[in-house]
């Protein structure tokens, strides 16, 4: 929500608006980060902590290079359409990102940590059986 906000903020016309933005910006990505590996350590698996945080750190990655790359192509497409309008194109990229901000702070709330958990104590306590016997 913070993200949106500041992303909100930063299609004013006011630079220092714009600096308010930029540092809301900012400290809502730490937040999303800290989010971000907390929740993914709440998923992990005994003895796979290690390669799943190697896996996060590779798809973070890997989604910066794609958002920076795909913000630059769509920027130069909406510039491209409203005649070179600066302004118009920005906007457009932010107002995508605000969306897609949004999008997946919902889609967080269909996570159930508790029941991944309980399927994978039960499953983990299985193979402990099997190792056993």
């Amino acid at each position: 929500m913070l993200a949106a906000l500041a992303l909100l903020l930063m299609l004013e016309q006011s630079i220092p608006l714009l600096r308010i933005a930029v540092a809301l910006f900012g400290l809502s990505l730490g937040v999303c980060m800290n989010a971000c590996l907390t929740l993914m350590f709440s998923f992990v698996q005994p003895g796979s902590t290690g390669f799943l945080l190697g896996v996060w750190g590779a798809g973070y990655s890997y989604s910066c290079g794609l958002a920076t790359i795909s913000g630059g192509g769509l920027f130069s497409l909406l510039k491209a359409w409203n005649g070179g309008d600066l302004f118009a194109a920005y906007g457009g990229v932010f107002a995508l990102q605000m969306v897609c901000s949004l999008g997946s702070a919902l889609m967080t709330r269909c996570l159930d940590v508790v029941g991944f958990l309980n399927t994978v104590k039960t499953r983990f306590t299985d193979a402990m059986d099997m190792a056993v016997d």
